[in-house]
């Protein structure tokens, strides 16, 4: 599948609003609930966020080639969305996701697995 394609899968599933369609891998919640340099923000919040704010901007998913050595065998592609004006963090909230394979497109699923302040 091209990246255009995944792409627009990607921004559907964050923005249905439908249950299981944009989750946080149990891990990555996990490791979030740890994290201090997130100021306190939940996995919850954390979505909820990336939902609002892709609604209004569908067009600010990006979508990356994966070149990860861990993850290239696994997929072609990973996503991200940087959410600004989030007041805990000067150049925004950085949120990576994967789209599952072979994606259902009617009701894709998207998985939120990593978070965190945006870096210059």
């Amino acid at each position: 599948m091209d990246e255009a394609t995944q792409l627009e899968l990607v921004r559907k599933a964050i923005t249905s609003r439908l249950g299981g369609c944009c989750e946080w891998d149990s891990d990555a919640a996990e490791r979030l609930r740890f994290d201090r340099s997130l100021a306190g923000l939940t996995p919850a919040v954390i979505k909820e966020l990336l939902q609002d704010f892709v609604t209004d901007h569908p067009e600010r998913v990006t979508a990356r080639r994966e070149t990860r050595e861990r993850y290239r065998d696994e997929r072609d592609f990973w996503f991200y969305v940087i959410i600004p004006d989030v007041e805990e963090f000067v150049h925004g909230l950085f949120v990576e996701l994967i789209l599952e394979d072979d994606p259902d497109p009617d009701v894709p699923r998207v998985m939120i697995v990593n978070a965190h302040e945006q870096k210059r």
